[in-house]
């Protein structure tokens, strides 16, 4: 409902999430905070993510190899490849759409990042 509130732009269901959206932000956060500190000597945490997307999207990023990326929302990885990419296999098989793993270097060092 959260994911699905935020993308529709849904402000009643927003309203109703918000202590939930909050505590979440809140546990990131502080789950941040103790990897940065657990990373000090070596500031560069790789995760992954598996997903599918169609062609457009998948050229979109293709585009953007070793660019930031922003999100509107939280983002969902795994420090496992096999984790994430068990995540990409799931779901609907569609024939317009590619099973995709991402892999993404955080700076733990740096000031705008929360990831956790």
């Amino acid at each position: 409902m959260g994911g699905i509130s935020v993308r529709t732009e849904d402000i009643e269901a927003l309203i109703i999430l918000r202590f939930y959206i909050r505590d979440i932000s809140k546990n990131l956060k502080n789950k941040y905070d103790i990897l940065k500190q657990r990373q000090e000597h070596n500031p560069i945490v790789v995760s992954y993510r598996g997903l599918k997307l169609k062609p457009p999207e998948l050229y979109y990023l293709k585009c953007n190899v070793g660019q930031a990326i922003a999100t509107n929302g939280f983002l969902s990885t795994s420090r496992s490849k096999d984790v994430a990419y068990s995540f990409a296999k799931k779901g609907i098989k569609h024939l317009d759409v590619e099973t995709v793993m991402i892999e993404i270097e955080v700076d733990t060092s740096s000031t705008t990042n929360t990831i956790s």
